[in-house]
């Protein structure tokens, strides 16, 4: 699975998990706290507990089977300026998150963007 594909993934299970309240954090999350100096360090543990979950698949969201991923859509902006490159992929079967493991993240929380390596 592509680091896109990863990232909206795990942006939609967050978003799911932050409308039920913070007592009601599933297992398969690993919370981090946004003022952690370590934050960094702190997303590739979650991202790769979560990715682990994901092999075994999630009841708690009606994940059983997690290949293929299919995503509706995803939007890409590479650069900017004339330079940039932008592009939007549709009807997306994505193979390959049970052979995931992130190696980094780097954040930026103020604008709530993650850049996952592989």
């Amino acid at each position: 699975m592509d680091k896109y594909t990863f990232t909206i993934t795990l942006l939609l299970v967050i978003t799911i998990c932050n409308s039920l309240g913070e007592n009601l954090i599933p297992s398969f999350l690993h919370p981090c706290e946004k003022q952690d100096p370590n934050i960094n360090m702190c997303l590739t543990y979650a991202a790769n507990n979560l990715a682990s979950h994901f092999r075994k698949g999630i009841p708690e969201l009606g994940i059983t089977d997690v290949e293929p991923i299919l995503l509706d859509e995803i939007n890409l902006a590479l650069g900017s300026g004339p330079d940039g490159y932008r592009a939007t992929f549709k009807d997306i079967k994505a193979y390959g998150v049970s052979n995931l493991t992130v190696t980094g993240v780097r954040s930026d929380l103020d604008t709530l963007q993650l850049q996952l390596t592989f």
